[in-house]
């Protein structure tokens, strides 16, 4: 599949490398007449002017690996370290874009040891190339268009049961590897992981809003779809961001409903949830509403300016004439 991706960006400036010292004789930039405390490292900056690659922000490549490759033995998705340190060292680009389609498992109770073992192994690649990865999980990326141009049934997205019990499996390597994650996307249900084409977490347009008024429901799927955010959220170390697709999920996804925005106070505060929840627009520019990613636009466009000042957001587009 091809995408072209977007986050954001780039800024020229001086910073700089370091270089440690032991003894203050070996560094001339401090003042040797001042009496340090004994056991410090001192270290001297160099200067290094231009365009600096920081490590969790702009331009990403989009990745995929499948379930299903693995189990015929195909090892061609997996992150190949040249083809990473080529993204870096010549690109510029820091962070890619990696979606686990677990294909294969979406009927079986349990995800196979050996599969988390690639994937443990695939993340390390990422981890070796000094990069950071933008992650998600799927169950399809398969979509068949019907003859209104909209994606047909059935979707062939997950079981929520299993979806619990795979998550639960996927923990500690969740864990393991949370240094080499920027952030996490919600992923887990529908096409895409993008939580709309969803066989069973209600359809498209009644579980997101009632009618065309851009009203929030009150719908049993979200007893679904929250046990599921809430499980990988549970999951997931503290110190990272998940992004959800749609912002009127942001704040959707509590219960009860919470339609503010983050406060000053409530930012970066591990334990208040709502400080780790970003947004990712994966149909960005594509027209007035980004592809249904907004309904209501000035009021959900009020709530992410304040909500993006202190939480990941990134995406990418999906094309269109007026973009």
């Amino acid at each position: 599949m091809t995408k072209s991706i977007w986050i954001v960006f780039l800024i020229d400036f001086a910073v700089g490398g370091i270089s440690a010292c032991s003894v203050t004789s070996q560094c001339p930039a401090f003042n040797n007449n001042y009496d340090y405390p004994s056991g410090l490292i001192f270290v001297d900056f160099e200067e290094k002017v231009g365009s600096q690659i920081n490590p969790e922000r702009g331009w990403y490549k989009y990745t995929e690996v499948f379930a299903s490759d693995h189990e015929a033995g195909n090892t061609d998705d997996l992150l190949d370290l040249a083809t990473l340190t080529s993204w870096r060292d010549v690109e510029g680009v820091s962070l890619i874009y990696r979606i686990v389609v677990l294909d294969a498992y979406k009927e079986q109770a349990s995800i196979p040891s050996s599969f988390i073992a690639t994937l443990s192994n695939d993340f390390d690649v990422a981890r070796q190339a000094q990069m950071k990865l933008v992650a998600r999980f799927a169950y399809t990326d398969r979509c068949v268009l019907d003859a209104d141009g909209e994606c047909s049934q059935p979707y062939g997205d997950g079981h929520k049961a299993n979806m619990l019990k795979h998550i639960q499996d996927l923990s500690t390597f969740i864990n393991e590897n949370t240094d080499v994650v920027a952030f996490w996307e919600a992923g887990w249900i529908g096409i895409w992981g993008e939580q709309y084409y969803t066989d069973e977490f209600g359809d498209p347009l009644s579980a997101l809003y009632k009618d065309d008024t851009c009203e929030l429901p009150v719908d049993p799927v979200w007893i679904d779809r929250r046990q599921v955010f809430w499980k990988f959220f549970d999951v997931v170390p503290s110190d990272r961001n998940i992004q959800l697709r749609y912002v009127h999920q942001m704040p959707m996804i509590f219960d009860p409903v919470d339609s503010l925005p983050l406060t000053d106070s409530e930012a970066f505060v591990p334990t208040n949830a709502k400080s780790r929840i970003g947004h990712h627009n994966d149909c960005f520019l594509r027209d007035n509403f980004d592809l249904g990613t907004y309904c209501s636009v000035e009021a959900e466009k009020a709530y992410l300016e304040k909500q993006s000042k202190f939480t990941a957001v990134g995406g990418e587009t999906c094309g269109g004439q007026n973009m």
